[in-house]
C-alpha cells in the first residue's frame, strides 16, 4: 500500500546549499537554495537588492511558514553578505515571485 509521511518528518527536511560544477563557466561560483522547491530572493523581501548578496558554507538557514504571505507559503530565512555588510534576508519559492512589486530577484547567489 501506499505509505503516508507524518506532517513533522516533512518539516523537519534540512535545508540544501546545491553548489554547481565549476566547468559552468556563467553560472562558476553561484549556488541556489532548495527545500523541495528552490527559493529564490525578492527586492521586495530584501530591501537594497539582491543581485550581490553572497552566502558562506558556515551560514545556517531557517524554513518558517508564513500565513500571510500569499494565503500561506514557506520561507527560508538567513544571514547574507552584500558587499562588506552582514544583512538578514528572506527568500521565498520560485513559483511564487513576480506577484508583488517590481524590484530585483535571483535564484543564485554568489558562493
Amino acid at each position: 500500500g501506499k505509505r503516508e509521511i507524518p506532517l513533522k518528518s516533512i518539516l523537519k527536511w534540512r535545508l540544501e546549499k546545491s553548489k554547481l560544477i565549476k566547468k559552468y563557466w556563467p553560472i562558476q561560483g553561484k549556488c541556489f537554495l532548495t527545500r523541495a522547491l528552490v527559493y529564490c530572493a525578492e527586492e521586495t523581501d530584501n530591501y537594497g537588492g539582491v543581485w550581490e548578496l553572497k552566502f558562506s558554507e558556515e551560514d545556517e538557514f531557517n524554513f518558517e511558514f508564513d500565513n500571510g504571505l500569499f494565503k500561506g507559503t514557506g520561507i527560508i530565512k538567513g544571514p547574507a553578505e552584500e558587499q562588506t555588510n552582514q544583512k538578514s534576508i528572506s527568500l521565498i519559492p520560485c513559483y511564487a515571485w513576480a506577484h508583488r512589486n517590481l524590484g530585483e530577484m535571483t535564484v543564485w547567489f554568489n558562493y
